[in-house]
């Protein structure tokens, strides 16, 4: 046991070493290129101020005109926007330029740092091959556009919503992918959905009730693809309650106890450790068997339930209530 201990805090140092060699190169090159990207905003600032104060002085008739609070507020916003640097947004298919290279490369947007980090043009990539790498938007790529199905070479950067989660290429190591609505009606999306109302049925999650006017909150379908997650059905529904709609919702106790990072590390630390196995479970429409509900939640069926002039009333917890979490852990 001393050895492999022994062996271990070896390979840790050695990860760590190359850790820290890969961060001071990082922030060599960032260090670099700061200097550079101060110069450009500083003269597109220039610019900018330059035109806001020629129009404060003269109009076309050569007199002094003064800007309005409204017309200041509208100068220092386009100031803001010629100096901001467009960043494709985490999910989407791209093809990219490198500085000084005219391939274009394929990837997808897997992460970012913080808006209101210094890194925060920085985007992490998933290549073709499955490599994950960072890439600078500010400096080190000159040209990108969404990848768009067959209309991959229009420039599309402009338009946020035109990234369609079910022509994405690059997916090898994302096998769940959200469905958007407008594919909703194909057979295999509806039976899906059909199978989850079910599920509310089996667990007698709720009762059907006469609409009378009660307030009652709608609920929210999320369908997700899994057909390279090795699952037999290759679409799954999700009807999750409006719990944000729920009036009252501030005074509901919430919490619930969930082991942290540091828990979970260690737990795995000390089965690496000890040679043991580490199995994980999961409980199939867990929040469908939770706790009975102590208050009155009214629900606005889904059209798909294809009931008229009924509603629901929320028996049990379910998915989308504010305590949702906290009824499953007290059951």
């Amino acid at each position: 046991l001393a050895e492999r201990n022994k062996t271990l805090e070896t390979k840790v140092k050695d990860l760590q070493a190359r850790i820290d060699s890969l961060v001071e190169q990082k922030v060599e090159l960032k260090d670099a290129t700061a200097v550079e990207n101060e110069a450009g905003k500083d003269a597109i600032e220039e610019q900018v101020e330059g035109d806001v104060a020629a129009a404060e002085n003269e109009n076309d008739d050569g007199r002094k005109v003064v800007l309005t609070r409204k017309e200041k507020r509208k100068a220092q916003k386009a100031r803001k926007l010629a100096m901001q640097v467009k960043v494709p947004k985490t999910g989407e298919n791209i093809l990219f330029k490198e500085t000084n290279s005219d391939d274009w490369k394929a990837g997808r947007v897997v992460g970012s740092w913080k808006k209101n980090s210094m890194y925060k043009y920085w985007k992490h990539l998933m290549l073709g091959n499955g490599k994950i790498v960072e890439k600078d938007f500010e400096k080190g790529i000159q040209e990108w556009k969404v990848e768009h199905g067959d209309d991959a070479n229009e420039e599309l950067h402009d338009d946020e919503e035109n990234a369609d989660i079910l022509d994405m290429n690059v997916n090898g190591a994302f096998p769940v992918h959200i469905i958007q609505p407008k594919y909703y009606g194909m057979p295999e999306i509806q039976d899906a959905i059909s199978a989850e109302i079910e599920k509310y049925k089996k667990f007698q999650a709720f009762k059907e009730v006469n609409d009378e006017g009660q307030k009652c909150i709608p609920t929210k379908w999320v369908v997700t693809e899994q057909k390279l997650s090795g699952k037999n059905e290759p679409y799954k529904a999700r009807m999750c309650i409006r719990g944000d709609l729920e009036k009252g919702k501030e005074n509901v106790r919430t919490d619930s106890p969930t082991a942290s990072k540091e828990a979970i590390k260690l737990a795995l630390i000390i089965a690496a450790n000890e040679g043991f196995k580490v199995k994980s479970g999961d409980i199939k429409s867990a929040y469908l068997q939770g706790e009975i509900l102590k208050r009155k939640i009214y629900v606005k069926p889904p059209k798909e339930a294809k009931v008229n002039g009924k509603l629901w009333l929320l028996l049990q917890g379910a998915y989308g209530i504010v305590d949702g979490g906290r009824l499953f852990y007290l059951k």
